[in-house]
C-alpha cells in the first residue's frame, strides 16, 4: 500500500487528531531509526489509535518490533474499539498490545517487562496535558528510551494545551541529559538521544527532499535559502529545527 493512501484514506478514518505532514515525518523516521537500531514502538495517550496506527504501520517491515504497546485509561473509547481501529487501518493488528494504566503511576520495570526486556525505539506522549504528568511521561520515556530512540511530544506550542510545554520546560531543567530536542513541526516536537542528533539532523534535511510535496517542506526549503537561523532555533542551549 502506498504511504499517501496509507494516510489519506486509511488512517483518516481512525478517531483522532494528527496532522498530514506528522505522519508523513513519522513513518519516515520510523524507517529511516530501523536500518540503525532495533525495539518496539509505545505511545502513552492513545484515544482512537490514529498516531499509534502510524506506529504501528510504519514498523511491519522490522522483524525486532514485535510489540506495539498503546498506554491509555480508555475511558472514552474502548481497547477492543481501539484494536478495531488499527486492524482497520493497517490491516493487522496482532503486534499491539495495550495497557490500561495511568502513565503517571507506572515504572520504567513494569514496561520494560511489557517489551520483553528489549528498550522501545520511539516512543510517543500524548496522554494528560498537565504539566505535572506530561514531565512525568518524559521521565518515564527517558529512563526506557533505547539507543537511537525518538520521542514525539504531542501538542508542543499549542495555545490550548499550555500544560505540555511547562511539562517539557520543568522535565529538562532536571534530566539527565540522555534527550534533546531535535526538530518542531506539525504539533509534535521531536527529541532523541543525544547521540544520535547529528544522524537525525541529516535524515530530516533528506526527508525534505524527498518529500518536497509536502507543504512543510516547501515551507522548510524556502525559509533555507534565506539562512540558517531562519530554519533553526534555540531551547534551553540545544538547537532544533522548525518544519
Amino acid at each position: 500500500m502506498q504511504t499517501s493512501q496509507f494516510i489519506d484514506e486509511n488512517v483518516e478514518n481512525v478517531p483522532g487528531w494528527l496532522l498530514r505532514d506528522a505522519a508523513y515525518l513519522t513513518l519516515f523516521l520510523i524507517d529511516i531509526q530501523s536500518r540503525i537500531t532495533t525495539g518496539s514502538l509505545m505511545e502513552i495517550g492513545v484515544y482512537g489509535g490514529k498516531y499509534l496506527s502510524i506506529l504501528y504501520q510504519g514498523s511491519r517491515s522490522d522483524p525486532s518490533a514485535k510489540i506495539v504497546l498503546g498506554i491509555d485509561v480508555y475511558t472514552e473509547i474502548s481497547e477492543d474499539d481501539v484494536t478495531s481501529n488499527i486492524f482497520a487501518a493497517c490491516g493487522d493488528a496482532s503486534r499491539l498490545r495495550l495497557l490500561k494504566a495511568d502513565s503517571t503511576t507506572l515504572k520504567a520495570e513494569t514496561l520494560l517487562d511489557q517489551f520483553m526486556g528489549m528498550r522501545p525505539r520511539f516512543v510517543s506522549i500524548d496522554g494528560s496535558h498537565m504539566s505535572e504528568d506530561v514531565c512525568s511521561d518524559l521521565r518515564l520515556a527517558e529512563s526506557i528510551i533505547g539507543n537511537y530512540g525518538i520521542i514525539a511530544l504531542d501538542d508542543f506550542l499549542n495555545p490550548l494545551a499550555i500544560g505540555v510545554c511547562g511539562g517539557f520546560y520543568k522535565f529538562f531543567m532536571n534530566s539527565k541529559e540522555t534527550l534533546v530536542p531535535l526538530a518542531y513541526g506539525s504539533n509534535k516536537l521531536y527529541l532523541c538521544t543525544k547521540a544520535s542528533k547529528s544522524f537525525y539532523e541529516d535524515a530530516i534535511f533528506r526527508f525534505v527532499k524527498d518529500y518536497e510535496f509536502l507543504p512543510t517542506a516547501q515551507d522548510f526549503t524556502s525559509r533555507q535559502l534565506r539562512g540558517r537561523q531562519w530554519i533553526e532555533q534555540e531551547v534551553l542551549a540545544n538547537k532544533l529545527l522548525i518544519l
